[in-house]
């Protein structure tokens, strides 16, 4: 039986690849043809695949209650998913029309919810680790880019935020806000550093310099501010 710790780092499935898969790989050729193994391997990898693709795709309403794992999650996977078809057997029995799904798993890999207005803008970082998007909310939210994991929300504007920003190294992160300011702050801890004030109406675009030195803001009252 598999627990969690098997699958994470120093765990026995982490252990067997990074440490004995060439020699189970040598001694499967030996005892039996190799396109087996290679086979087994190929199933592996696509269970694996779409067990990531499973939790990703409903970790919100399992997260909110549990036995739903059983329940939606189940029923609103793909037809041709391996967790579904394995699980079949849990699906409730009380439900006799089933709901219409994809054959397979969509392109989208995440959906991220959290925000309590339109979001106007989404930026990664340039490590490609974190994602931040600005709503009309006046909240900016930083997520995990992995996990979908919401790390922070943060506030100070007094109005809507149109746009935002990493620095090229990552480690800082500007919003532009209908509020006439940009603030930069902190991308760790989300402290804000600076506030910027001087536009006279609304703030729409902002970027960061290659070299994180500088930053430039456009605005409707017709300028750019570096």
């Amino acid at each position: 039986m598999l627990y969690e710790n098997d699958l994470q780092n120093k765990g026995i499935i982490d252990i067997f690849l990074r440490r004995k898969y060439l020699y189970w790989l040598e001694g499967r050729a030996c005892v039996k043809p190799f396109r087996k193994g290679k086979e087994a391997v190929t199933i592996f990898s696509k269970l694996i695949y779409d067990a990531y693709r499973f939790i990703m795709y409903n970790k919100g309403a399992i997260e909110i209650s549990p036995l739903q794992a059983y329940a939606s999650a189940l029923l609103f996977s793909p037809t041709i998913s391996l967790i579904r078809r394995h699980f079949q057997h849990e699906e409730p029995k009380w439900i006799s029309i089933k709901p219409a799904v994809n054959e397979g798993w969509s392109a989208c890999l995440q959906t991220l919810e959290g925000h309590s207005s339109y979001v106007n803008l989404v930026a990664f970082s340039h490590d490609s680790t974190r994602l931040a998007s600005a709503s009309e909310d006046n909240t900016v939210k930083i997520w995990d880019a992995s996990s979908g994991a919401c790390l922070q929300t943060l506030e100070g504007h007094s109005d809507a935020v149109d746009s935002v920003v990493f620095s090229h190294d990552s480690t800082r992160l500007a919003s532009a806000s209908e509020d006439e300011t940009v603030k930069i702050r902190d991308a760790s801890s989300g402290a804000c550093l600076q506030t910027l004030e001087g536009h006279s109406d609304y703030i729409n675009s902002v970027a960061f310099s290659h070299d994180s030195t500088r930053l430039a803001s456009a605005s409707y009252d017709e300028t750019v501010k570096i």
